[in-house]
Formats: C-alpha cells, structure tokens, sequence
C-alpha cells in the first residue's frame, strides 16, 4: 500500500512538473506572437514569401459549387491579373478561416460583403480593441486548409468504424486505474493491456483520419476564440460581432480539448500532448458524435467559419490599408465609365500614378514596355478591389459594379494541342457571352496577335465595333495604331510616350489623350547592341511602309 502511495506522489509531482512546463512554453510563445503583432500591422508581408494557394482555392471551388454568383473572376482573369499575387499581397490573416473567406472575396466579390467589410472596420480601427481582437484570433491559430475541407462540406464521409472500439478501450483505461489500488497485479495487467491496445488502434486510424481531427482541433480553437470576442464590451463592436455570436451560439458541443491555447504549442511539447492523447484518445471516442453533430449543422458551422473569417478579413484589410502609399474608398456609379485619380497598380513596389476618364470603348496605344499593359491592369484590379475590398489604391476611384474580364498574358496550350491563336479566340468568345448575359467590363491586351496582320485587323475591328455597341465597358492596349484611324469614331483613344536619350530609350509611364505617334521596337534593336546593318535595314523598310500607309490610308 506504501508503495502505491509512492507511486502516486511520483506521478503527481511528474504531472506537476509537465504542466509547469507546458504553461512556460505557452506563455513564451504567447510573448513573441504577440510582439510579432505589434510590428507586423500595417506592413507589407513578405514579399519572398511563397506559399501554394491550393488550399484556399479548393475551399473556393465547394463554395462556389453551392452557391455561384455572377460576379465572379473566372480562371483566366485571375491568372492574367496575377491575383495570386495579389491575394498574397493582401493576406496577413491570423485564421485559416479568414484566409478562405478572403480568396472567396477577391473571387467572387459581392455588394453587401464590402460594405459589410467597411462597417466591420469601423470599431477595430481603435487600436486597444483591435489588439485585443488580434490576440484571441492569433491564440485560435491556423489549420491545413484541407483539414477543413471535409468537415465543413462532407463531414460524415470520415466516421469511425466500428464506433464502440475506442470508447471500449477507454472505458477498460479508466476501469485500471481504482482497480490498481485494490489489486495492483490486475489492476496494472489491464492498463498495459488497454493502453497498448489503445496506442495501436490509435495509430492506425489517426493515419486514415488525421485530417479531421485536426480540424475538429481547430474548429474548437475558433468558438473558444469566437466565445472571447463576443465577450468584448462596446455598442459598435456588439453589432460587428452579432453574426459570429448567432451561428456560434448552437454549435457548443464542438468545444473541447485542446481548444485556444493550443495553438501556441509547439517542438516537443506538442509531441508530447500527442503522445498523451494516443493513450488516452478521448478525442477519437468523441469523434463520431462530433461528426453527426457537423452534419445536421453542416449550413450553420459553413456560416460561423466564414462569419469569423470576415472579422478577420477586416483586420485584414485595415492592414493593407496602413501599407499603401495612399488609397480610397470607390465612389460607384450606374454609368459604364470609369474616373480615376493618380490610380497605381497595387503589386508595384515604385508605381507611377495616372489620372483620367476611361469611357465604354478605349484604345490604349504606345510602344513596347510604355506601360500600357501595366495601366490596363491597374483598371481592372480597380474595379475587383472596389468590389470586394471597398479599397482603392488611388486617390479617388469611381467606377460601376459589374463583373470584370480580361484577354491578356495567353499562352500556347501544348496540353490541349492548341495554337496561341486558338486560345486567344476561346478567351475572347467568353467574354462576347459574358457582355450577352449582362452588363461588364473587358479588358483586352493586343487582341488577336496570334495571326496575319491583314485578318488580325480585320478580325480585332469587328469584334471591338461589335462591344462598342453593346452594354459594357471595354478598353484594350494595342501595338496596331491602324485600329486607332479604323475606330477614331467609336473609340476613345490614349497612349503612353517614350524618349530616345543618351542611347537609351526611357518611358514617364504617363497616360497622355489621342493614339501614339512613335514606335521603338527598332529602336530597341539598336539599344540592345543587333548589328548595325540590320538595324539599319529594317528602319528604312519600316520608313518605306509608312510612306505607303500615308499614300493610301485605310479607313473604316
């Protein structure tokens, strides 16, 4: 009997010991997150940072899958606007939750979400408040995107079987231990018996189902942090978190173990909680029941992770808001325009700024590298993060809410075994039938440059006369400045300028009105050291070409 007192106190004084250290390594994480903080708000993240988006996209894709909306950016404006980057660029969440909800923004950017975004914002930007929020949401932490992935749109497809197992073997841990201290043979036979067992088949299906129980983790990480936020005190800040505190309030049965601060844990104290939880799988007896619950819950728990992803999302986006060199609000407007002032692309690290009036039907010419591509871009990101973010950068922005389109950085599909031409017609047909459902804007860089310069000509006048007429707003950069004679009456023409200066040819990156007068493709030639006869040539056969244009000009 001494001998199990013994025992007893050196477990106990172990136990003791463990915990001390578990709550030091806690509170030290705790102090250098939290400093982390502190200085990261209002930077730029890193821009050496990469990072795959695979996760976030697919939990975009079951969302989508559910409910679509016609305002969303398809595939191939988002790979021509680089909205990877861009998602990058914007992404300092503290949540998994809030990086999904954020891509499904940029994705498919909704009215009421920015204007809900806008009045989210309004209470975190006191800096206390948003501290304290940052806090709670960091201490919930971030989980594999593809952890929740099940949960939140299949979670009965992972049920343990057969359900009575890991209960059984539990029940047979905690039945050891009173036996132990009445007949301590048995009693001690048992607990080896029932632990290794428990170890094993722990093992085994932790390997199958390791996924969703780090969900199941971190979903209890996210109420424990949602149950903390709703307690904040503040009338402002009562109404910013109604919606978490609504969908949160039936889904206490999710809280559990290993909620909030174990985000914090880390090395080897984290191998050995799970160590102890492979013994005692408390976690696996409650699995199924968590499962079933998840399942008839399955639209509210979608709804609490996104509402919680929003309060996210908005420090988010004060965030970026303190790392631009300026930015607005967009005025929106019903007519097919867009107004801006000293409007910047938001991925440049030293972006030149322009001002203007873009109409319904705009070419933009220049020569190479001028920087006509880059503003066409600078546009139609606009317009996205008007949308979804109710962030211009810009000085003021108005602009009309409809879905955007682009035709730009194309390639050959070797895959497909189709042509540069081929897929430059595909993307461009996509964009005809989004201009049929309804009002958008299209934006379009050197339409057509697959094929002869005859047809090309032909083939691009037909299809920009065919979107002038219609309900939307297009503008495309071009290199053909015979558009801008063919089109002088539908389209508005601008370009952007370059000079020839000591041997190098330099661009203001500046917007000026009316079609370009100057070319420098063979100018580069001579810049990049080709030889000097064939530079030579080629200015005279390109002198001799404009003779002819100007003897016999084409018209529409």
């Amino acid at each position: 009997m001494e001998l199990n007192w013994l025992g007893g106190c050196v477990l106990g004084a172990l136990f003791l010991l463990l915990s001390g250290w578990m709550l030091f390594s806690q509170l030290r994480a705790r102090k250098r997150l939290e400093d982390r903080l502190r200085s990261g708000f209002g930077r730029a993240p890193d821009a050496e940072e990469q990072y795959r988006l695979d996760g976030v996209a697919r939990y975009d894709e079951q969302r989508a899958a559910q409910a679509q909306g016609e305002g969303r950016v398809d595939d191939i404006t988002w790979n021509d606007l680089d909205m990877d980057a861009l998602y990058r660029r914007v992404n300092v969440c503290l949540t998994s939750a809030g990086e999904a909800r954020l891509y499904r923004l940029l994705r498919e950017p909704e009215e009421s979400d920015a204007e809900a975004c806008e009045k989210r914002m309004a209470p975190l930007a006191e800096e206390a408040l948003r501290f304290q929020v940052q806090r709670l949401l960091l201490r919930a932490g971030k989980e594999h995107h593809s952890a929740m992935e099940s949960l939140l749109f299949a979670p009965a497809a992972s049920r343990i079987r057969p359900g009575w197992l890991f209960p059984l073997l539990l029940a047979a841990e905690a039945l050891s231990l009173p036996l132990w201290f009445f007949w301590p043979a048995a009693g001690l036979a048992l607990l080896i018996a029932a632990v290794a067992a428990s170890s094993a088949f722990s093992m085994a299906y932790r390997l199958r189902i390791d996924a969703q129980l780090r969900g199941l983790r971190y979903l209890a990480s996210l109420l424990w942090a949602a149950r903390r936020l709703c307690a904040i005190q503040g009338d402002a800040w009562r109404a910013c978190i109604a919606p978490v505190r609504e969908a949160a309030q039936p889904l206490k049965r999710l809280r559990g173990l290993l909620s909030g601060d174990a985000s914090f844990m880390a090395g080897d104290l984290l191998f050995v909680w799970d160590l102890l939880r492979m013994l005692v799988p408390v976690d696996l007896v409650l699995f199924n029941r968590r499962l079933a619950f998840m399942q008839r819950e399955q639209e509210r728990v979608q709804r609490f992770y996104e509402a919680i992803g929003d309060i996210d999302v908005a420090l988010c986006v004060l965030s970026l808001r303190e790392s631009l060199h300026f930015w607005c609000r967009p005025d929106f407007t019903q007519s097919l325009e867009i107004r801006f002032e000293r409007l910047y692309h938001p991925l440049l690290a030293h972006p030149v700024d322009n001002s203007g009036h873009v109409g319904r039907s705009t070419l933009i010419t220049g020569s190479n590298a001028s920087g006509k591509s880059t503003f066409i871009r600078s546009l139609a990101l606009g317009m996205i993060m008007a949308r979804s973010l109710h962030t211009c950068c810009a000085q003021r922005l108005c602009v009309r809410r409809m879905p955007v389109f682009t035709s730009m950085a194309l390639r050959d599909d070797l895959l497909a075994g189709e042509s540069y031409f081929v897929t430059e017609i595909k993307s461009l047909r996509r964009i005809l039938e989004a201009v049929r459902r309804g009002p958008c804007a299209c934006f379009v860089d050197e339409i057509l440059r697959g094929t002869n310069t005859p047809e090309r000509l032909a083939a691009s006048t037909a299809v920009l006369r065919w979107l002038h007429g219609q309900d939307c707003l297009c503008a495309a950069a071009t290199h053909d400045l015979e558009l801008t004679r063919i089109l002088r009456e539908e389209y508005a023409c601008f370009h952007f300028r370059e000079r020839l200066e000591n041997g190098e040819i330099l661009f203001d990156y500046r917007l000026y009105p009316g079609p370009s007068r100057t070319r420098n493709a063979i100018g580069l030639l001579r810049v990049m050291g080709l030889d000097a006869d064939i530079v030579d040539e080629a200015e005279r056969l390109a002198g001799r070409d404009e003779e002819e244009e100007t003897a016999s000009p084409q018209d529409g």
